[in-house]
């Protein structure tokens, strides 16, 4: 992430913008030294937004916690495997 002063934001604004939605980038605006804003794409914005609902969701976590122990446990199944025996 990188770092620059609102004022300096405002002169390359435009360039900013461009940055964020086509390279991904993600800047943190400082405001007399302070962090003060975030400038990122709206599909990131989107992304994280949705990571933080999903989190925030006991159940939801509950589930992503016993699906990874699942995988450290190895109790998973090959997608090939899993259609095979659903279908047949």
């Amino acid at each position: 992430m990188t770092v620059m002063s609102v004022s300096e934001a405002k002169k390359h604004l435009l360039q900013l913008v461009r940055d964020a939605q086509e390279q991904g980038k993600v800047y943190s605006l400082t405001r007399k030294g302070s962090p003060a804003a975030v400038l990122m794409s709206e599909d990131e914005y989107r992304s994280v937004t949705e990571t933080l609902e999903v989190l925030s969701d006991p159940q939801e976590l509950k589930g992503i916690l016993a699906g990874r122990a699942d995988i450290v446990a190895g109790r998973v199944e090959a997608l090939e495997d899993l259609l095979e025996r659903l279908q047949g």
